[in-house]
């Protein structure tokens, strides 16, 4: 009876594994985004304060396309 079930347990956790790989790659390219965009948007906070550290006038620096929003 064991011997028989042992195919499709390691068949289950074969699937279990793949789909958590998955899950976890997903995760992995999501971190990184938000990583690249939390990066940008430091850099853009920094050219802000050294433009208004500097006393300029007019527009501000622009506005990195990567952060702005997507609707």
């Amino acid at each position: 009876m064991i011997t028989a079930l042992t195919p499709v347990l390691l068949a289950i956790i074969g699937a279990v594994t793949a789909w958590q790989g998955k899950q976890i790659r997903d995760l992995r390219d999501k971190f990184a985004d938000l990583s690249s965009k939390f990066r940008l948007s430091i850099w853009y906070i920094r050219d802000v304060h050294r433009w208004d550290r500097d006393g300029r006038s007019g527009a501000l620096p622009a506005i990195p396309d990567d952060l702005r929003d997507e609707v």
